[in-house]
């Protein structure tokens, strides 16, 4: 991040790049600091305050991961993974028609999201 900072970088994503992938390492606190850093920078990016959500939802705070990812899909309202993450959540706090509203409307919004491909071509 320090290279990102001398270099003045404008845009969210080395921060939430990063994030992710402390993620995934399992650095939650950490992650988590650079996905609200992205999100302060770039408030309209809706994958910021999702991975700032899914970060919240895995340590726990259902309250805290529920408000950031309604910002989420505030900026994207087709934003489908915010919208399961949000389902399960309701789910898990017995809120089952929100849950259920959420789960349909996931549903609905992947089937319109194009397919991806990936080719890959080895010579």
């Amino acid at each position: 991040m320090e290279l990102t900072d001398q270099q003045g970088s404008r845009t969210e994503w080395p921060y939430l790049n990063l994030g992710k992938l402390l993620f995934v390492e399992g650095q939650y606190k950490d992650a988590l600091e650079l996905a609200q850093q992205a999100s302060e920078m770039n408030p309209r990016s809706a994958e910021a305050f999702y991975v700032q959500g899914k970060i919240l939802q895995k340590l726990g705070k259902d309250t805290e991961a529920l408000e950031v990812l309604e910002r989420s899909v505030l900026n994207d309202p087709k934003f489908s993974e915010a919208h399961y993450l949000m389902g399960r959540i309701y789910l898990k706090q017995g809120r089952k028609r929100a849950g259920q509203e959420k789960m349909e409307l996931f549903r609905s919004l992947k089937q319109q999201e194009p397919k991806k491909s990936v080719e890959i071509s080895v010579k």
